[in-house]
């Protein structure tokens, strides 16, 4: 409805309102009545400059049997509050979602000069006489403030905390130790202080947030942490102990635990002369089983250059004999592709005198090894024939990790193409894979007599 104005003896609504404020109203037209709650409107005209007022109503009581809103004829009517708009207490519930109704131990909150409000996160409870913020269960405590800790609104804030005689209380796990068991603390708190007095601030230093952690200080080297030193006539008084370099007066009287030098010669002497005789006796017979034991060695040394002699001789004939036989054979070695399971690039085969050779480098990764064990890992070598005599090295390209080591290497008594390297763990634990990596593996053939 529209407010045209006030009637004698009452003020204008705008006098006492603002645009958008609640009210709470009765209007007639000396027929039908409606009592309800509404909202006072302020409509500018920018034409003229003028204002015009309107109540937005909402029925709570009617002359309709079902107390909905009037629909009032065109016509005057009246509309007042009824009583003092400014001392005007009411709350809104129902209006709109910003006004919920309101429950049991919840607390009023002035929305407006006017409007009480209800929310739901604040609690009283008069039976245990407790104020809960943000606490979705029940207040246990005095002020009881719930929600996410990491949120401002469940921390209290204040310039000084009375504690009483029940203390302060931190509950167990608090900065996710588990170890902490929580507990209370009834006295106030002071931070670390070390006494100058006594030379404890010579020794020790304070760090941490608030000085809760206690070091040493760095200390010169040869220094010692002792009492006074007992350097005074008379002996010195006591004092706090420091560091500081070691005196010989720290050392105590300890004659009576041992024999001076003058004390131990003169209570030597038949002892010194039986120890001279027995040294020219020892001496004489070590001399004479030198003598001996000098002719034994000559002798055999002669005997060992005539068998020297006899096997270096037999050895330059076969030789020879070797010699002439590698001259007549050859021995045809064919190049294939490389194994599927192993990467590698054959360099090419080289045949002389004393036989064929393979060079190739292949990329392999070798296992972990268990601990003391042995890991045979074969290469795929196009050229080598199985069952053949070769003498097989492999070398890896960088140095193996965790002390692996290659001990030696093998071609395969059944198996064309293919050596085998033998890998020992020397630790006490289980290596690491090594890293992929090349192998260079060199097979060199070496020829027999099939005649």
């Amino acid at each position: 409805v529209g407010l045209t104005g006030a009637t004698d003896g009452f003020s204008s609504f705008s006098s006492e309102y603002n645009h958008g404020d609640i009210v709470f109203y009765a209007i007639t037209d000396g027929e039908k009545y409606e009592v309800g709650s509404g909202i006072f409107t302020v409509i500018n005209n920018d034409l003229d400059n003028t204002e015009q007022y309107a109540l937005q109503r909402h029925s709570l009581k009617s002359s309709n049997t079902n107390n909905t809103k009037i629909d009032f004829l065109t016509g005057p009517k009246e509309v007042f509050v009824t009583y003092p708009a400014t001392h005007s207490v009411y709350h809104a519930a129902g209006h709109s979602s910003d006004y919920p109704t309101p429950e049991d131990k919840g607390l009023a909150v002035w929305s407006s000069r006017n409007v009480l409000n209800y929310y739901s996160s604040l609690k009283w409870d008069d039976d245990f006489k407790c104020l809960s913020i943000q606490q979705a269960t029940d207040a246990k405590y005095g002020v009881d403030v719930g929600g996410d800790s990491s949120e401002y609104h469940s921390r209290i804030r204040a310039s000084g905390y009375y504690v009483g005689d029940v203390g302060v209380y931190f509950r167990a796990n608090n900065g996710n130790d588990s170890s902490y068991q929580g507990g209370t603390q009834f006295k106030h708190f002071l931070p670390n202080t070390i006494d100058t007095t006594t030379y404890a601030s010579l020794v020790l230093n304070l760090d941490g947030d608030v000085k809760e952690n206690i070091k040493f200080k760095t200390q010169s080297a040869r220094y010692i942490f002792a009492g006074p030193q007992d350097d005074c006539a008379g002996g010195c008084p006591d004092d706090y102990p420091r560091f500081r370099l070691l005196h010989i007066d720290d050392i105590p009287d300890l004659s009576s635990l041992y024999t001076t030098p003058a004390a131990l010669e003169a209570a030597s002497g038949v002892l010194k002369q039986q120890a001279e005789d027995y040294t020219d006796a020892q001496v004489s017979t070590i001399t004479t089983n030198f003598d001996n034991l000098s002719t034994s060695v000559n002798t055999s040394i002669a005997d060992l250059e005539t068998a020297s002699t006899n096997q270096t001789q037999s050895i330059e004939d076969e030789l020879d004999l070797f010699r002439d036989m590698i001259a007549t054979k050859t021995k045809a070695v064919v190049l294939e592709e490389a194994s599927p399971l192993m990467s590698g690039i054959a360099s090419g085969i080289a045949c002389g005198p004393s036989g064929c050779s393979v060079t190739k480098s292949v990329t392999s990764t070798v296992p972990a090894i268990a601990a003391n064990d042995i890991h045979y890992q074969g290469f795929y070598v196009s050229g080598v024939v199985a069952g053949g005599d070769y003498a097989v090295t492999i070398s890896p390209e960088k140095a193996l990790t965790d002390k692996i080591v290659l001990t030696y290497a093998f071609p395969s008594d059944t198996i064309d193409d293919y050596v085998s390297g033998v890998f020992y763990n020397p630790l006490g634990t289980t290596s690491n894979a090594q890293a992929e990596m090349n192998y260079h593996i060199h097979a060199k053939a070496i020829w027999q007599d099939d005649t």
